[in-house]
């Protein structure tokens, strides 16, 4: 019925997005699809984003964010914004996936008035450079020592 942990969410409402395929420097190459449950009685919400890449080169940060609608269609609150980054596909000890699960509570009083919710997911570039660079010294060090280690392989 809900996914293991979600007991807590008996009364709540699904809401679902998937596969959103989202523009970025690389092109369209990056898919988020996000479910969320929305408890009434609690205001509890509960999201579960997988963020994918099929860029073989560059990594992506996306990010989901719920626009929350009264039963009349008018908009009355909107949540945080929740991002998750992920590798480039040609990276292979790194993942090119992810699944996350993310939560934050609204006003009940509020919780009891929802008539819709919107899930958006959009780009949320992050400027990595120094990590790359950093992570590329590590790799070159990596491979200095074994190549110390085993230097029969490393000829």
């Amino acid at each position: 019925m809900f996914p293991i942990g979600l007991n807590t969410l008996a009364s709540s409402v699904l809401y679902d997005e998937e596969n959103s395929a989202l523009w970025g420097a690389t092109g369209r190459s990056s898919l988020m699809d996000t479910q969320a449950w929305l408890n009434k009685e609690t205001g509890y919400i509960l999201g579960i984003t997988t963020t994918r890449n099929l860029n073989w080169a560059f990594g992506f940060t996306g990010a989901v964010g719920l626009l929350i609608f009264d039963f009349n269609g008018a908009p009355i609150l909107r949540t945080k914004t929740h991002a998750f980054g992920v590798d480039a596909r040609g990276l292979f000890l790194k993942p090119s996936t992810r699944t996350d699960s993310w939560n934050e509570n609204i006003d009940m009083t509020i919780a009891q008035t929802v008539g819709a919710i919107k899930i958006a997911h959009t780009t949320a570039p992050r400027q990595r450079l120094d990590e790359i660079l950093d992570e590329i010294v590590r790799t070159k060090e990596k491979l200095e020592d074994a190549a110390k280690k085993f230097p029969e392989v490393f000829r």
